[in-house]
């Protein structure tokens, strides 16, 4: 599957200036994007475009404004791809003429186009011509057949047949970023993997994405998993999604966790994609993890290798192998002093907090 493109719409500098010009360009809230593939640049047939961008025109004087015209460039990553494009309304559209102290909605369908139901631009463009122009821009589409990242801007201004400015320059800002994967961290450990402690019954859960309207889906399962049917044949035991950040604390109006029980969890996010454009549901793998019971002692090379595993560290498999292989520790050093097994929990929970940062774990 190729990957998906997700946009934050972001304004960067759009603003009324009714005391500028006759018009005024007033931009609604952004949105997030998906899906963004060769047709968001159709340029004949512009309703296979997502809308980019939409605007509030003002006509701030009593009179008609007529035999006016659009002025549009677009920049990516602070390069010009297309330096200019001149648009004017269609006679007999519901553009052609500005009404007295009126507004209208206009979106990138009505102007970035060749022909429009309201608007024509003066040159014929082409993509493929326009892509050329930045030639990373080109490779990067030429390989993916998806619009590139990075943060793309259009200026817009109106203007009269006599070139003299009828409005203000306004600027709509986005940024497409490939969106990342979810990869769980902590607690637990993947499928088919030895099932770890978790070393709370309200663990913090985290995980690493840059999406955001997470759901959190816990499951209690049987000791023995063997694939994720074997899970999602059970009800969950606790949904919880709006999650705007990538790590969540069990909730105290639930019910802690059972010692002595298995649990699985996964998060999943949709993407959002504009009219027309279809939004996908990624999800993460599942983590399996189990809650000690009262009676139960984890001892503290078992808490250590707990911990190991949870801080998702590059050389966190080979320190394990080491312990599991019989090698005796003599002390744990925590930033130059000596801590127990038990004081890792409290360490481990900052770090899942952010409020401190694995630097580096050495064993000597």
């Amino acid at each position: 599957m190729k990957n998906l493109f997700f946009i934050f719409f972001v304004i960067m500098s759009a603003f009324c200036f009714a005391d500028i010009g006759d018009i005024s360009v007033v931009p609604t809230s952004g949105l997030v994007y998906n899906n963004i593939g060769a047709s968001a640049f159709n340029l004949d047939d512009p309703n296979q475009q997502p809308i980019f961008f939409t605007s509030m025109i003002f006509n701030n004087t009593d009179s008609e404004i007529e035999n006016y015209k659009l002025e549009i460039s677009m920049y990516w990553r602070d390069q010009i791809v297309i330096e200019s494009i001149t648009v004017r309304p269609k006679p007999g559209s519901s553009w052609q003429v500005l009404e007295p102290n009126s507004n209208q909605v206009l979106t990138n369908r009505d102007i970035i186009v060749n022909n429009s139901n309201d608007f024509v631009a003066e040159t014929d463009l082409d993509f493929e011509e326009i892509r050329s122009n930045v030639s990373e821009f080109d490779d990067i589409f030429r390989k993916t057949g998806l619009m590139p990242d990075g943060e793309y801007r259009w200026d817009v201004q109106f203007f009269d047949e006599n070139n003299n400015p009828l409005s203000n320059l306004v600027s709509f800002s986005y940024i497409i970023e490939t969106p990342i994967d979810i990869m769980l961290t902590t607690p637990g450990s993947p499928i088919g993997n030895e099932v770890y402690f978790a070393l709370s019954n309200r663990p913090t859960f985290v995980w690493y994405s840059n999406l955001n309207n997470y759901t959190l889906t816990v499951y209690e399962v049987d000791d023995v998993v063997e694939n994720p049917e074997d899970i999602l044949t059970n009800n969950p035991i606790i949904e919880i999604s709006d999650i705007e950040a990538n790590s969540l604390t069990f909730p105290e109006e639930y019910a802690s966790l059972e010692g002595g029980k298995t649990y699985a969890w996964r998060v999943q996010a949709e993407t959002f994609a504009p009219a027309g454009f279809s939004s996908e549901t990624k999800y993460s793998k599942f983590y399996l993890f189990k809650i000690m019971t009262d009676s139960e002692e984890v001892a503290a090379q078992q808490q250590l290798i707990n911990f190991i595993q949870q801080l998702n560290i590059p050389q966190a498999q080979e320190l394990i192998d080491l312990f599991n292989a019989g090698y005796a520790l003599d002390e744990i050093n925590f930033q130059g002093s000596s801590v127990s097994a038990e004081d890792l929990m409290d360490i481990l929970n900052q770090i899942q907090q952010g409020t401190l940062r694995v630097k580096s774990v050495r064993v000597d």
